[in-house]
């Protein structure tokens, strides 16, 4: 066992004590550079986490930065694995539900409101394909894939409506909506009004019945 003059007090201490019984410094036989270096040392595997994490949520935003914001009057499209939009695999998905619903103990009847489903169901998807530019078309052909579509459909196409009026001669409901005609991008103010004049299912309820496009 060798004896060291401690680096704080000067006093004699051996080189395995780990305090001096002097002063109470640690390590005291140690100089201050290596005491420096083993506290800099200790501190690397910190400081190594500290960049790893901060690299990490740096490179999450830039990806984030890469996904370009649809424009104001575009309507926001979310794609999923398979590469259907969110909008249709929920279409979809309420479509094989109602197919194997019990709409009436009357199988004639269950069968007819089934049909019923099944051509709204049709219908929002070809509404749907406009809106998501996966076929051109003009507002004619939107209005005929929306008519007759009672308002869930409506809205699982179109998404919510962006406004509201109450006027003496009914209640209307507004969206933007951009349709392909031809290669060429033309954006539309939608005005539609539900009626059940224009209801030819089994039920007869409010369905898209008048519409303006203005634009």
């Amino acid at each position: 066992m060798a004896l060291y003059p401690c680096r704080e007090c000067n006093k004699p201490v051996s080189t395995e004590s780990q305090s001096c019984p002097s002063c109470g410094v640690p390590k005291p036989t140690m100089r201050t550079g290596s005491v420096q270096a083993t506290k800099n040392k200790s501190r690397l595997p910190i400081l190594l986490l500290i960049f790893i994490v901060i690299a990490v949520l740096f490179a999450g935003l830039g990806r984030k930065r890469d996904v370009a914001a649809p424009s104001g009057n575009q309507q926001q499209i979310t794609v999923v694995d398979d590469g259907k939009s969110k909008a249709k695999r929920e279409i979809e998905k309420s479509m094989a539900k109602n197919s194997t619903s019990v709409y009436s103990v009357d199988s004639k009847e269950n069968e007819t409101r089934k049909a019923d489903q099944k051509a709204y169901g049709n219908g929002a998807l070809a509404a749907l394909a406009c809106i998501e530019h996966e076929t051109s078309c003009t507002s004619y052909d939107l209005e005929r894939h929306l008519k007759g579509l009672p308002i869930g459909w409506v809205e699982a196409a179109l998404g919510t409506p962006q406004n509201e009026q109450r006027l003496s001669a009914g209640h209307y409901y507004y969206w933007n909506v951009v349709l392909d005609e031809g290669g060429r991008l033309h954006t539309y103010k939608l005005q539609l009004q539900y009626s059940s004049e224009c209801s030819t299912g089994f039920i007869h309820t409010d369905v898209a019945c008048t519409f303006n496009f203005y634009g």
